[in-house]
């Protein structure tokens, strides 16, 4: 089983070749899978292309909840941070 890696302060390649990696790997090109693979070892990486799940399905939670209402995101964004403050170690702020 391959374990990620700690989170970089750089990105793992440069934003321009990361693009056109993953353009190229969601056009089915198979020689990607190497570099896609060791690229997403980094879970910054990951989260760029989407794969917080956990943060994908509470956006879709808010939308459903709060449909145009900006106020009610909002409101439903903040207490949904709360928790997550409440049951983490530490609490990003959240702007």
């Amino acid at each position: 089983m391959v374990k990620p890696n700690k989170p970089s302060q750089t990105p793992a390649m440069p934003a321009d070749d990361f693009h056109y990696l993953i353009e190229r790997a969601r056009n089915g090109d198979r020689s990607t899978l190497p570099e896609l693979r060791r690229v997403l070892l980094d879970p910054h990486e990951v989260d760029a292309l989407g794969g917080d799940l956990a943060l994908q399905a509470e956006a879709s939670f808010v939308q459903a909840m709060a449909g145009d209402d900006l106020a009610v995101a909002q409101v439903r964004q903040q207490r949904l941070q709360r928790r997550r403050c409440a049951s983490a170690s530490r609490c990003d702020v959240v702007e």
